[in-house]
């Protein structure tokens, strides 16, 4: 899925997803040319898209399918298993410090 990177304006950022990991429900994402990490990292709300083929079993799958496609691994892997949330500030939890506060994934057969 091409399209532009992502600035600190948008709200919302759609992107596609390398594969999915059922195990931890995690997005496996890949930087590249056409795929801008600022997408699914600036804006309030990030929707991937996940093909429902490339959902794997466990992280050494995602890994092993990662290798089998590309050889070397690109300059970037991110793992998303939602927004990014931490309460070190007065035990208080505060959703989206490190990136969006919502994640949304889209099923698509194929």
């Amino acid at each position: 899925m091409a399209g532009r990177p992502a600035t600190g304006d948008d709200k919302v950022g759609l992107s596609g997803s390398y594969c999915a990991i059922a195990e931890t429900g995690t997005l496996m994402l890949l930087s590249g040319q056409d795929t801008h990490g600022t997408t699914s990292l600036l804006p309030d709300t990030h929707i991937a898209i996940v093909q429902t083929s490339r959902i794997v079993r466990s992280m050494e799958d995602a890994f092993d399918l990662l290798r089998k496609e590309h050889g070397r691994l690109p300059r970037q892997v991110a793992f998303v298993s939602g927004p990014s949330r931490t309460a070190d500030i007065e035990m208080t939890l505060v959703l989206g410090i490190h990136g969006p506060y919502r994640v949304h994934i889209i099923l698509v057969g194929g």
